[in-house]
């Protein structure tokens, strides 16, 4: 449900997703990459389930409009961590001081869809420690705003929701933030094979 950058689950895409599993390959090649964890697929799969039940989901897929998108985005803002997400994501925490401060991207699954930039980035900086589970469901709800922007994916995504994880980060101040090596980590990996 949760992975450490150190974990195997971690460096598997099919998991967390491909920057989360980028970033992790990084943090085992020894770059100072902040100190965080990542909430992997199954973490939301609860939430996923919860919003492909309902009616606005299939009328997004048939007529995707303005108007079930924000439907749609509504539905999901009402969703909350349940006691075993919460118990979870405490465990993971339990290193961070309440003082902490932290950074947020998110991760997606890969849909088959190689020719889109689907996997666009989407960042929160600057998040409080008791601010972390209404920055989590902003996550989840960007993904919904990665949807709206590529309705041309709706259509190949029948039934299913596109895997989202959430690489939760410590917020560190200095030249480079751990981010940096995200944004062009192939290249930055490549460099590091030569």
């Amino acid at each position: 449900m949760i992975c450490n950058f150190y974990d195997a689950n971690a460096q598997d895409a099919s998991i967390v997703g491909r920057k989360a599993k980028v970033l992790a390959e990084l943090y085992k090649a020894g770059f100072p990459i902040p100190d965080g964890f990542i909430l992997s697929f199954q973490f939301f799969r609860g939430w996923i389930h919860k919003i492909v039940e309902q009616d606005i989901w299939n009328s997004n897929l048939e007529n995707p409009t303005d108007e079930n998108y924000l439907l749609l985005k509504r539905e999901a803002s009402k969703l909350h961590l349940n006691d075993s997400q919460k118990v979870y994501l405490d465990q993971f925490l339990e290193r961070f001081h309440d003082s902490e401060v932290f950074m947020i991207h998110s991760s997606y699954k890969e849909i088959g869809l190689e020719s889109t930039d689907f996997n666009s980035d989407i960042s929160l900086y600057g998040v409080q420690y008791g601010n972390l589970e209404n920055a989590i469901l902003e996550m989840f709800i960007s993904s919904f705003e990665l949807l709206n922007t590529k309705r041309e994916l709706l259509s190949h995504l029948k039934d299913s929701f596109p895997g989202i994880s959430v690489i939760i980060q410590r917020q560190v101040i200095g030249e480079s933030s751990g981010y940096g090596f995200i944004v062009n980590s192939q290249k930055m990996l490549q460099m590091m094979s030569c």
